[in-house]
């Protein structure tokens, strides 16, 4: 709860490195397994992907992080009254609104069990996260191959059609209707 903002600065611009080094080889490696006729379709998968997969996330951990913390606090709350204590253990918000409410020794201890509980939930997902994204290295490194893969040979066929001859009149093509 005393991270110098320089940590917090230098840990978010390898973040942001991070995303940045593979976002772009990864939606390349989508894109060149695919012929060029099937290019739209790709991009739009590997961008569906990736925001389901975001969300995703953001909804698992987000709820790890709030049992987490709900359990962390809950031996703090105790001597709240049964609507502070079902505050304090909603999320930090409320149990910052909750502490407002106290005295001053009671605030502070409420303050200081939410933060701890925050942190020490947060904490427990970034190793979790963490974890997660070095088994996805590894199964990248494994798995993915080191040069564009040739689609000289798995380009889709082309059909050429030809050219109706003058004046001639096509065929009609029975159309079943069903009148059931």
């Amino acid at each position: 709860m005393t991270t110098a903002y320089w940590v917090a600065g230098v840990s978010l611009f390898l973040f942001g490195m991070g995303g940045a080094n593979t976002m772009a080889p990864a939606t390349d490696a989508v894109m060149a397994a695919l012929p060029d006729s099937h290019a739209g379709v790709g991009s739009a998968i590997n961008d569906t992907v990736r925001q389901v997969g975001g969300a995703l996330g953001v909804g698992i951990f987000g709820s790890i992080l709030n049992s987490l913390y709900t359990s962390n606090i809950t031996s703090a709350v105790v001597d709240l009254s049964p609507d502070g204590s079902a505050l304090a253990r909603n999320s930090i918000g409320r149990a910052l609104q909750a502490a407002s409410s106290l005295n001053e020794a009671g605030s502070e201890a409420l303050l200081n069990a939410a933060n701890t509980a925050y942190v020490n939930a947060a904490g427990a997902v970034y190793i979790v996260t963490a974890v997660i994204a070095v088994a996805g290295a590894v199964v990248v490194a494994r798995f993915m191959p080191a040069h564009d893969v040739d689609l000289s040979v798995a380009e889709a066929p082309v059909i050429t059609l030809a050219a109706p001859q003058a004046g001639a009149i096509p065929a009609p093509v029975p159309v079943p209707i069903d009148e059931g």
